[in-house]
């Protein structure tokens, strides 16, 4: 598998960047995970590569890491890979993000995960309710960070977002609401519910699916807590 993504909006500012990847055993024709990852069969190359989309061609970006991994033996239950690389932006302290955050790991782990659980109906309320301004408030935060961190500044970045709310809210395939678990990023300042079926597993649960086809949908989001006591917001 191969292909590219912007990471603009993991960066809070320039600096030292830290990167973890991890590699789980693969999954059978019918959804099951594997015990073991067989590592002489593994491989993985990435690069970070930074520019500017409208002044330069894709092939003139800088490189910030090229990482390959070297050949492995034995059998694993999973690898990880832990890598730093220096990131260039013209922000120092405009983007807040997560950082300042509260850290979630420290609290009450049932408590978090019922506060959790209650935003996320909440906006599933909103998505059935077609409520678009509701959920633009939800996500105020979050679309304007990552405006900042991908430089947009046109009113026509704004209305895409927009309409892209008003095209989720008239998708008519309910939610499925079940079977997952709390999970934390950024160094315990995120969270979010991850799905823990082997069809979904560690897809987000905001998640819907035709009863018939099959087929489905599913909205990233990462919550945060911006001091001790506040409520949760979204961040990403």
């Amino acid at each position: 598998m191969s292909g590219s993504k912007p990471i603009n909006e993991a960066i809070l500012k320039p600096g030292k960047q830290k990167l973890t990847i991890r590699m789980t055993p693969p999954v059978d024709k019918n959804y099951n995970i594997g015990h073991e990852i067989d590592m002489e069969n593994i491989a993985l190359k990435l690069s970070i590569n930074y520019g500017e989309y409208v002044l330069e061609k894709v092939d003139q970006f800088k490189e910030a890491l090229r990482y390959e991994l070297p050949v492995q033996k034995g059998k694993l239950p999973y690898y990880e890979v832990n890598l730093e690389f220096d990131a260039i932006a013209p922000y120092q302290n405009d983007i807040e993000g997560w950082q300042n955050g509260a850290d979630l790991t420290k609290e009450d782990k049932d408590k978090l995960l019922k506060e959790v659980e209650e935003f996320y109906k909440e906006l599933i309320g909103y998505y059935d309710a077609k409520n678009v301004n509701s959920l633009a408030s939800k996500y105020y935060k979050r679309q304007f960070e990552v405006a900042q961190t991908n430089y947009q500044t046109k009113i026509y970045d704004s209305q895409i977002v927009a309409d892209e709310w008003v095209k989720d809210v008239n998708e008519t395939r309910p939610f499925i609401f079940d079977q997952y678990m709390l999970r934390f990023y950024g160094d315990g300042k995120m969270v979010a519910l991850v799905k823990t079926d082997k069809y979904y597993i560690n897809l987000s649960t905001l998640m819907r699916e035709d009863p018939k086809t099959g087929k489905s949908v599913w909205y990233h989001m990462y919550l945060h807590r911006p001091k001790p006591g506040a409520p949760l917001e979204v961040i990403r």
